[in-house]
């Protein structure tokens, strides 16, 4: 079910109508949200920003509730911090 917000946590899922650029195909999890930005991190553990005026209304549709469990974040968390040592 898809909500009309973004929240930080929400579960987005492929392209995301290109809010995050042409190569960003990963499903993502929101970690930060400003007025007119919204920073994700894929299953890769890569760090995605998007931003503008309407970036809020592109991502909505992209809401996916299914993908990325806890267990999943915590391992993506995991790797990044692996990947900075």
């Amino acid at each position: 079910m898809n909500d009309t917000k973004l929240y930080i946590g929400t579960a987005l899922r492929g392209f995301c109508c290109g809010a995050f650029g042409r190569d960003a195909y990963e499903k993502k999890r929101v970690e930060a949200l400003g007025v007119d930005w919204v920073v994700a991190r894929d299953e890769l553990g890569e760090i995605h920003f998007a931003s503008g005026k309407n970036v809020h209304q592109r991502l909505i549709g992209s809401q996916h509730p299914d993908f990325l469990s806890e267990e999943d974040i915590e391992d993506m968390r995991d790797n990044e911090v692996h990947r900075h040592s």
